[in-house]
């Protein structure tokens, strides 16, 4: 069927267009046989007119779907590339400025060669996660809001592992791994998931399949 408000064709499913956010009316199971709905007389000539199925008065577009195409089309593939590349720098021990100072590390603390190591993995886990979420949103599979915030929700908790697990093992303050633009960056990162939370949330009917 096609979407009364844009045009877009979608599936008969959905209750809500993809594209542009609108209600879908459900097809009348009189339509999908070929029947004829009532008419209406016209004023001019007294023709009968086929009496459309009333849309809502305002259609409901939820705020469009602009944020919805930025984090399929962009913010999921960066947040792959980003996990990428904080795998590399905890796998290669340049997370610590070199390799010689990250060897030197876990020869006196080998339990941060473990955390680091781990971390690693975690980030390259994190980078095939992200694109598997951006294919289950594309899809609008019933599961892919929730994988999504789950993506969101463990980005910040490797961070947080890190910092404390890090201040934990050397016994060292947690603000000597933690500076003000770590702490803004986890602040925007929390805001962020919040947001989403809430903006799936009102779009949930969108995600059927």
């Amino acid at each position: 069927m096609y979407c009364h408000n844009c045009g877009t064709q979608i599936p008969d499913t959905v209750s809500y267009c993809p594209e542009c956010g609108a209600k879908v009316a459900s097809s009348a199971p009189a339509a999908e046989a070929g029947e004829l709905r009532p008419a209406a007389p016209s004023a001019e000539a007294g023709e009968l007119r086929p009496v459309m199925p009333a849309a809502d008065a305002a259609p409901a577009k939820k705020g469009g779907m602009g944020w919805f195409k930025f984090i399929i089309n962009f913010q999921l593939f960066a947040a792959a590339v980003v996990s990428l590349i904080n795998a590399v720098t905890f796998l290669s021990g340049t997370i610590y400025g070199s390799r010689e100072v990250a060897e030197n590390l876990y020869y006196i603390y080998p339990e941060m060669k473990l955390l680091t190591m781990a971390l690693g993995v975690v980030s390259v886990a994190l980078a095939v996660f992200a694109i598997v979420v951006r294919f289950s949103l594309a899809r609008y599979k019933r599961s892919g809001p929730r994988l999504y915030l789950l993506l969101l929700a463990v980005s910040i908790l490797v961070t947080l592992v890190f910092v404390f697990g890090a201040a934990g093992i050397l016994e060292s303050p947690v603000s000597d791994f933690l500076d003000s633009t770590q702490i803004s960056s986890l602040v925007v990162s929390l805001g962020f998931l919040i947001f989403n939370f809430f903006y799936f949330r009102e779009r949930k009917e969108l995600f059927v399949n």
